[in-house]
């Protein structure tokens, strides 16, 4: 079922391979990627209507569907923020992202809500830090505790511990779509164990994040429309990113943080996660090649396309987002420097990625 170019052991073969002309420790890592998280709130239609007409609202409540950190969130508008002046689509929803959430957002858009014609959607759009490893579309909060600035390894940590427990929900979720896919048992099986591994990691790196007064931070959850299954190209898209990308670029980064961390206690623990972890990218990759005997050309070159677009936002966007992690924490941590981790990620798109485009 795993093709042979991405089982366990060629993964683990290629990994030892990029390491070992990989000679840098010092500071730096390119293992983080923006991600977008989307934060939903309604708002009622009078209201929209009286912003478009630029008439004086009634201070209505916008009130939050769904948060990026999953509770509802309630805020008013003013009571005349047009000044007399009808707003546009655009204007009206960065009004509300930035009254609801308290910044503005990098895009938005507003649309009538689906079977409420009481209310209209508001869909704004932040960025936020994630570490790496399997994302699921319903994960909305990102590792960092509101109003907490953190650096060093606490940092890290915070988001680590974060993202690993975040991955046991996204495991468990494709478990269940596969299964009522009639996937391979097989395939189930190793999705439902692999959400048990991910269990083990965030307790790990949670113990070790206490140490540094990494505050947990967790989980949170939006409810998704399941009124509809999702389609299998839709599946294999985000599988394409989050497995046979992020979750093989988080294996090739804990290996090298196996060699590579400041105590033999870490070494221990990375070299762990990173078995587990090279294991769940060969299963991302077998997922991948079931799902294409099932898609047509034109969804396999889609599939392709968000795997090749996955690839060039963590080759492009990864050296900007490192400061928070200073030189002492990337030691400790074994990260490997900005040139190496550079290195390392385009020797794996040479090897693989491209390779499978």
């Amino acid at each position: 079922m795993i093709r042979s170019e991405v089982s366990v052991v060629a993964l683990s073969s290629l990994f030892a391979a990029l390491l070992a002309g990989c000679g840098s420790t010092e500071t730096g890592c390119e293992g983080y990627e923006p991600q977008e998280n989307t934060v939903l709130l309604d708002l009622p239609r009078a209201d929209y209507d009286a912003l478009r007409m630029g008439e004086a609202t009634t201070g209505g409540s916008t009130a939050g569907e769904t948060t990026t950190d999953g509770s509802t969130s309630d805020g008013s508008t003013t009571s005349d923020p047009t000044g007399g002046e009808g707003l546009s689509d655009a204007e009206i929803c960065a009004q509300v992202c930035a009254a609801n959430y308290g910044e503005a957002p990098v895009s938005c858009s507003v649309a009538p809500k689906k079977d409420d014609p009481m209310n209209m959607l508001v869909s704004c759009v932040y960025l936020s830090i994630c570490i790496g490893g399997r994302g699921h579309e319903g994960v909305r909060s990102c590792g960092a505790a509101a109003g907490v600035v953190l650096s060093g390894a606490a940092a890290w940590l915070a988001r680590a511990t974060h993202d690993e427990g975040a991955s046991v929900r996204a495991f468990e979720a494709l478990a269940q779509e596969l299964a009522a896919l009639d996937a391979p048992a097989e395939l189930v099986a190793a999705l439902e164990a692999a959400a048990v591994d991910e269990v083990r990691h965030a307790a790990m790196m949670g113990a070790i994040g206490a140490r540094f007064a990494a505050p947990v931070v967790a989980v949170e959850f939006s409810e998704v429309d399941r009124s509809r299954p999702r389609s299998l190209v839709e599946i294999a898209v985000e599988n394409a990113a989050e497995g046979c990308v992020h979750e093989t670029w988080a294996a090739l980064v804990a290996a090298h943080q196996g060699r590579a961390a400041g105590s033999p206690e870490l070494r221990v623990l990375f070299g762990e996660i990173a078995g587990d972890e090279a294991r769940h990218a060969a299963l991302a990759w077998a997922i991948d090649g079931w799902l294409a005997t099932r898609l047509t050309a034109a969804e396999r070159a889609q599939v392709a396309e968000a795997r090749r677009a996955a690839v060039e936002r963590l080759l492009a966007g990864a050296p900007e987002l490192l400061s928070a992690v200073d030189a002492e924490g990337r030691a400790l941590l074994g990260l490997p420097s900005a040139a190496a981790a550079r290195g390392l990620a385009r020797g794996l798109d040479a090897a693989l990625w491209s390779a499978a485009a």
